[in-house]
C-alpha cells in the first residue's frame, strides 16, 4: 500500500507565506488615519468649547433671574429693597441665614465670583444686578445695552439686571 501526500499549490502556498510576513500597517496607512483623527478634533474641539460658553451665560442669566425674583419678593413684604452698594449676593443681603426670600451665595460660572448688587442703582432703577464675570461676546448677541442697542458680536461681555431692562448687556 503506497500513500500519496496531497502538496498545495504553489500559487496558494506564496499567498500564505505573504500573508505571515505582513503582520503591521504601512508608514503611509498610519499617516492617513492619523491626519484623519486630527481633522476630525479640530472640528469637534471648537463646537465643545462654544457650547461651554453658551451654558455658562445662560446659568448666569438664570441666577440674575433668580436674584431678581427673591428681590421682588423682599419688596412685596418689606415695600422697599434692600440697601448696598457693591453688596455680595447672598442670604445677608435678604436679612440673614433663614430667611424667606434667599438663602444661597451663587457665584458667577465664568469666573468663581459672587453677584454683586447696588441700590440704589446709577443708572435710574431701583436697583442693579452685576455679573461678575467676563463672558464672550458670540454669547451675548441676542442681548440689548441699556441704550436699547444691539450687543452684536463684538459689543458686549458684561451681564447685568435691572427691573426696567430686565437682563442687558455692557
Amino acid at each position: 500500500m503506497t500513500t500519496t501526500t496531497l502538496q498545495k499549490p504553489r500559487s496558494s502556498m506564496l499567498t500564505q507565506m505573504r500573508t505571515l510576513t505582513r503582520r503591521g500597517f504601512s508608514l503611509i496607512e498610519l499617516m492617513i488615519v492619523v491626519s484623519i483623527i486630527g481633522i476630525l478634533v479640530a472640528i469637534v474641539l471648537p463646537n465643545f468649547y462654544h457650547a461651554e460658553q453658551v451654558a455658562q451665560t445662560n446659568a448666569s442669566k438664570a441666577n440674575l433671574t433668580e436674584i431678581a425674583s427673591s428681590l421682588q419678593m423682599y419688596y412685596a413684604d418689606q415695600n422697599t429693597y434692600p440697601a448696598g452698594t457693591a453688596a455680595v449676593v447672598n442670604a445677608t443681603l435678604f436679612g440673614g441665614a433663614n430667611n424667606n426670600y434667599f438663602n444661597s451665595q451663587p457665584l458667577d460660572p465664568t469666573d468663581g465670583n459672587p453677584y454683586t448688587y447696588t441700590n440704589p442703582s446709577p443708572n435710574g432703577p431701583p436697583y442693579e444686578i452685576d455679573a461678575p464675570g467676563t463672558y464672550n461676546a458670540g454669547t451675548l448677541n441676542g442681548l440689548l445695552k441699556v441704550d436699547g442697542t444691539a450687543c452684536g458680536a463684538n459689543g458686549c461681555t458684561q451681564l447685568h439686571y435691572d427691573p426696567y431692562h430686565q437682563i442687558y448687556g455692557s
